[in-house]
């Protein structure tokens, strides 16, 4: 009998555990691998932000990355509305903005805007991103 009421027991406690939990249902849209590298004649950026704007929709998205050491990157998407992180991008066309690191003087962080647009589309996406000097 004793068995029987630790048994009931439990399963109660793992029944009110499991019902309790908050939901993991995910809001946002299916995402796309999303990687390449980053350079500036030919040479590869490390430490530059890479940001890609949607052209429509997706306006409570962030999507960007940071290059590693390589000049490589990964873009992942935040969204604004529930906080939630994860990696990839959502499908669609893409401007692609570029920040430049500073330099240990805190000098530099030029901003570049490619001329290119960017598609993203189901299945892995590999971007390389080349960064042409402006003209003065």
């Amino acid at each position: 009998m004793k068995q029987i009421r630790i048994g009931a027991f439990t399963f109660l406690a793992l029944t009110l555990a499991f019902g309790c939990q908050k939901s993991t249902t995910s809001q946002m849209p299916p995402l796309y691998p999303v990687h390449g590298i980053v350079t500036k004649e030919g040479k590869p950026i490390p430490e530059a932000f890479v940001q890609f704007v949607p052209e429509s929709g997706a306006q409570d998205l962030t999507i960007n990355g940071r290059t590693n050491p390589e000049g490589k990157y990964e873009l992942t998407t935040l969204s604004v509305r529930n906080n939630e992180k994860k990696p990839g991008a959502p499908e669609g066309t893409y401007t692609v903005n570029i920040m430049m690191p500073l330099d240990a003087q805190q000098r530099g962080g030029e901003q570049y805007q490619l001329p290119d647009k960017y598609q993203v589309k189901p299945g892995a996406n590999e971007f390389p991103l080349e960064i042409y000097p402006k003209n003065k």
